[in-house]
């Protein structure tokens, strides 16, 4: 190693999992020094193979850290929509407006716009009805109240 400072988050990655590595090889060499006869309950070759147990585990993790980092990652999500804005049908505000206009149209007598408005419900309620019997749910047809309530 040199006393130039690294450059990038890759060198210094790569010089601790050196110094990981080297670690690793003291530890054990300590634990296999150990004179069993010394240690009579193991505990100085417990504590040794710890030690190299805790840096076999930041190894590990320092070489997951570079491996994500030399690695590219991309993420693509696709949207497909199943309908389309004119085959959704009227919005609540629209549903609102008609109900508004109908409310008005009724006051002031305007019989052909009120007969006008109810073919109209009428015909989406006939188009829920064979929905309904295909199977499709209401909820997705859009127009005025056709769950029968």
């Amino acid at each position: 190693m040199t006393n130039d400072p690294p450059r990038r988050g890759v060198d210094l990655l790569e010089i601790n999992l050196d110094i990981c590595q080297e670690q690793i090889r003291k530890a054990l060499a300590r634990a296999d020094a150990i004179d069993p006869a010394r240690d009579e309950f193991g505990h100085a070759a417990s504590a040794a193979y710890r030690d190299a147990m805790a840096f076999l585990k930041t190894s590990a993790k320092v070489g997951l850290a570079l491996a994500k980092l030399k690695s590219e990652h991309t993420t693509n999500i696709h949207v497909h929509r199943t309908e389309t804005r004119a085959e959704a049908g009227p919005t609540k505000l629209s549903e609102a407006r008609s109900k508004l206009a109908l409310e008005a149209a009724r006051r002031a007598g305007d019989e052909e716009f009120w007969e006008r408005w109810s073919r109209t419900f009428h015909a989406e309620e006939n188009r829920a009805a064979e929905a309904a019997e295909e199977g499709v749910p209401t909820s997705n047809l859009g127009g005025s109240n056709t769950s029968g309530a």
